[in-house]
């Protein structure tokens, strides 16, 4: 729902709404990269087998990190950037995976201040973005997550 007939206003109260859930203060919820088909599965889903296991992943991701992003237009993003395909490969750039973030996407994440921390586990301990975009192109779960983060 758009508030006030803006995005800029919608921003400010997603921004809002994640800091409330900060204050709550819950302990960390790492997600079990489990929850999403592998690699190897994914190809066998059709299309709409696909984007149900991705709203169901982005509730999950957006849920871990506080934020109020709706997981549709997060599986509509995914559906335009890479058309679900997590292993989708822009031969211009660094693009990879369902986000299609980059190299350099992934590294400003880590030096932007402390505000991203990986929610996945196998992922949680990373500190570095080169590393999470070397690793992430092994789990769709990951590819999801540093999207919403890009996004946010």
């Amino acid at each position: 729902k758009v508030h006030r007939g803006s995005c800029v206003d919608q921003a400010k109260d997603i921004k809002v709404i994640s800091e409330k859930a900060a204050e709550k203060n819950q302990p960390e919820e790492i997600l079990d990269p489990q929850i999403m088909p592998s690699l190897k599965e994914w190809p066998k889903l059709d299309t709409v087998e696909q984007g149900n296991e991705l709203l169901k992943g982005y509730q999950e991701l957006t849920k871990a990190h506080g934020l109020a992003y709706s997981p549709q237009i997060l599986t509509c993003k995914a559906y335009k950037e890479s058309t679900f395909d997590p292993e989708a490969k822009n031969p211009a750039s660094s693009a990879l995976g369902l986000s299609q973030a980059t190299k350099s996407s992934c590294k400003d994440l880590f030096v932007r201040g402390d505000w991203f921390t990986p929610k996945i586990a196998g992922f949680e301990r990373i500190k570095s973005g080169a590393v999470y975009y070397t690793k992430m192109g092994n789990s769709i779960i990951a590819q999801m997550e540093v999207g919403l983060a890009i996004l946010h």
